[in-house]
């Protein structure tokens, strides 16, 4: 995204009341329009007081209490498409730290910006290439501990079919599946932690989504639990390669976002349906490939990138 007078445009509000959704719809979920800071979004996140929003070259929040985006980092060291933040409420969020994949690399915050460390190729701030290939697609990062409370991030490489896990310290450990196992036909590959501590990795070619327990280096790894079924029935996921995102609350439901089948929904902690969740409004002679999805407690953030807006669903 071209740098400009980005706050003008974006410091629209903090949410405005959606238009759109059918009576039945706004009956059950209280539904919010969050202009973004600009147009090609490619991800975002949201923790208890900040809404986060990735664009190829840039990265920006926006507290709960403040009508405006701040920019946490521009001139990205390559086009990004993922990233994650590692929750830290004892920080401030311009001071938490950002993993971003950018192109076949992992980059930790502040090297994310040639700018900031004066260093173009970001090697003083320590690339993670290890066991990443030039054709890799990093679609997911994920910071957490493992069973002793070790930091450890996970990097879903769509073109390797696999998910990579380092430590702290950018030094690979392992690959998460043997060859074969993650069926993944296009770049989409999404993860999330539940609130039982376990790993959450969509098995899109599969429909299913496989839980792991996220072991100490050098353990062996247990068999995922896993569920979701091949159906296109509210019940299960359905063409190629679904979901292509999910999204877990703080009670431990999960929502799901499908591509090109469009359909958002909420299961609970064992992966069972709940409820089809309304889609934004659709666009007339727009193609959408899909939506996005973050949550925060038991709230839901979709984002839109064809309206250029990030929608908030509150249950009534």
């Amino acid at each position: 995204m071209k740098r400009r007078n980005f706050l003008k445009v974006a410091a629209a509000t903090a949410g405005i009341p959606a238009v759109g959704f059918s009576a039945e719809q706004g009956r059950k979920w209280e539904i919010t329009r969050i202009p973004l800071p600009g147009p090609e979004c490619v991800a975002i996140a949201a923790e208890k007081d900040a809404l986060w929003a990735l664009y190829s070259r840039e990265i920006f929040f926006k507290t709960a209490d403040s009508e405006e985006w701040q920019n946490y980092t521009d001139y990205l060291l390559g086009p990004a498409w993922c990233f994650c933040v590692v929750p830290d409420e004892e920080k401030l969020p311009k001071d938490r730290m950002v993993y971003a994949g950018i192109q076949s690399r992992v980059v930790p915050s502040p090297a994310i910006s040639w700018q900031k460390t004066g260093d173009r190729e970001g090697v003083s701030g320590g690339l993670w290439m290890d066991k990443l290939k030039p054709s890799s697609r990093l679609t997911s990062l994920l910071a957490m501990p493992d069973e002793n409370g070790t930091p450890t991030l996970f990097a879903a490489d769509a073109a390797q079919r696999n998910v990579l896990r380092y430590d702290a310290d950018g030094k690979f450990m392992h690959r998460l599946y043997a060859d074969g196992e993650l069926i993944v036909p296009s770049p989409y590959l999404a993860m999330c932690v539940g609130r039982d501590g376990l790993l959450r990795v969509v098995n899109p070619g599969r429909h299913r989504v496989e839980a792991f327990h996220v072991k100490a280096a050098g353990t062996p790894r247990e068999e995922p639990l896993t569920w979701g079924v091949s159906s296109p029935g509210p019940e299960g996921f359905a063409g190629c390669c679904n979901p292509a995102w999910i999204a877990v609350t703080e009670s431990g439901n999960f929502f799901t976002s499908e591509k090109r089948i469009l359909r958002l929904k909420l299961h609970d902690a064992e992966g069972n349906f709940i409820e089809e969740v309304p889609l934004p409004p659709q666009q007339k002679n727009v193609i959408t490939e899909g939506y996005p999805v973050a949550a925060e407690g038991e709230n839901l953030y979709v984002l839109d990138t064809n309206a250029n807006v990030v929608y908030r669903y509150a249950k009534k």
